[in-house]
């Protein structure tokens, strides 16, 4: 953030589609670190999150839409370059391939017949 603040995921939920927002929720488990935590999606199930934290994408799971998400893992070489910055990812409806931005340019990950798992850009 600027000024030393840091940026902080939270959300609001709601009961359904007609009701009112909630008060505003800070996840638990370590999502919100020293560092700066941004640019968040959920994945097409919602079990999945995923967001930026100091130029590298992280993810943490929750088993139902109901409970907490557990800890964040930084999302492995595939995806996390250590010469560049990656700033939005989002994790697609199979659960296993992420559209992401590095540098200013979108990949997406995939595994290769022999299980080799890379990225490409778009």
């Amino acid at each position: 953030g600027q000024d030393g603040i840091n940026d902080d995921i939270a959300f609001k939920r709601r009961a359904d589609r007609e009701s009112e927002w909630g008060e505003w929720i800070t996840p638990e488990a370590g999502i919100n670190q020293a560092g700066n935590e941004s640019r968040p999606t959920l994945s097409p199930d919602g079990l999945t999150l995923v967001f930026c934290r100091d130029g590298d994408l992280w993810m943490s799971r929750r088993t139902s839409r109901t409970d907490s998400f557990g800890p964040a893992t930084r999302i492995g070489p595939d995806v996390n370059n250590s010469q560049k910055s990656e700033t939005v990812g989002r994790l697609l409806a199979d659960n296993q391939t992420f559209v992401f931005s590095r540098d200013n340019e979108w990949y997406f990950t995939f595994t290769s017949p022999t299980g080799v798992k890379s990225a490409l850009s778009l």
